[in-house]
């Protein structure tokens, strides 16, 4: 099975810091709602995750804090 990266409109399913899993899609600039799972693609998950494949594990730095992120699914 051929591993797609992620890009802006790929819908993925997230495991954040270890904890809890986000089902998220990557919106265009400025274009987020999180309480919708949509996500700008210049939120710094985002960027940590765009032009990923599934398995693979990144971290990034948001509001002064550390998180990994552990990409479960892309749909």
């Amino acid at each position: 099975m051929e591993r797609v990266p992620i890009k802006i409109g790929t819908k993925i399913t997230v495991l954040v810091d270890g904890g809890k899993l986000f089902v998220l899609t990557i919106g265009a600039p400025n274009k987020g709602d999180p309480g919708l799972g949509l996500i700008s693609c210049d939120a710094p998950l985002a960027k940590a995750v765009i032009g990923k494949t599934s398995g693979e594990v990144v971290s990034y730095e948001a509001a002064g804090q550390m998180h990994t992120v552990r990409i479960k699914n892309i749909c």
